[in-house]
């Protein structure tokens, strides 16, 4: 009845187009949705680990800081008087140049600009809303519905932020339990660029291991704290925006 008087009532003044609206139908389906996240998951990985930690950050690190940043900082360092002023600025081990400024932006900040960029990508487009219906059975498990996909994607972001962001949970039980995940081991942006890097050159199966790892932690302790904690999880209730094309220059801002 809610379907026939919405259909006499809602019209839609923009659309995606067909094809996007085909494919929001089926990122929530429970086998074709399963089959985009994989698909997304390994998208990102190679946009972020193959182009971002390995491309970038190489081309930059030897072309630009290896090549022009940090010969120039020895230069200057040399007219310094003092050699432990000297080895503070410019040694290869524990200088703040070579090892903090070119480390920073060489190698941390290229994978942090396409993460943001391909987290912001999933955001504009609507589809990790329907990322939270495809996974709301299995969060379940955790003590959680699929809201909690919010806080705990957003953590690979920063944890902090994301622990601000479970007031979207309904309960306070959902609330400890998401944030007791996100304290236990979700690698934030920094952290999660470092490992990327270092996983880069490593076989795929290094990647998987390591997340792996991080994944069944997730559901071991969710599992435990869901049944420590008294209490049942809430209905899932969450507005699904249309999909659409995303907006290269709100993604690019917010990216920056």
């Amino acid at each position: 009845a809610a379907g026939r008087l919405a259909a006499q009532t809602v019209s839609r003044a923009e659309g995606g187009g067909r094809w996007l609206d085909a494919f929001g139908r089926a990122a929530h389906h429970p086998l074709l949705g399963l089959v985009i996240a994989a698909a997304v998951v390994a998208g990102a990985y190679l946009w972020i680990g193959e182009l971002g930690a390995t491309r970038v950050a190489d081309w930059l690190q030897s072309r630009v800081f290896d090549a022009y940043v940090n010969p120039a900082a020895e230069r200057l360092a040399a007219h310094v008087p003092w050699p432990i002023a000297r080895d503070a600025l410019v040694d290869p081990e524990f200088g703040l140049v070579p090892t903090g400024f070119s480390l920073a932006f060489g190698l941390v900040m290229p994978v942090l600009v396409f993460f943001y960029f391909a987290f912001n990508l999933l955001v504009d487009s609507g589809y990790l809303a329907r990322l939270s219906v495809l996974f709301d059975r299995a969060f379940r498990i955790i003590g959680l519905n699929g809201k909690g996909i919010l806080p705990l994607t957003m953590g690979f972001s920063c944890v902090t932020a994301a622990l601000i962001t479970t007031r979207v949970l309904d309960t306070k039980r959902e609330r400890i339990i998401a944030s007791f995940l996100l304290m236990l081991g979700t690698p934030c942006a920094p952290l999660l660029a470092m490992m990327l890097v270092v996983l880069a050159p490593m076989p795929a199966s290094a990647a998987v291991t390591v997340f792996g790892v991080i994944v069944t932690q997730t559901v071991l302790a969710g599992f435990a704290a869901s049944r420590i904690l008294r209490g049942r999880t809430t209905d899932f209730i969450l507005e699904i925006p249309p999909m659409r094309a995303p907006r290269l220059r709100s993604v690019a801002a917010l990216t920056l």
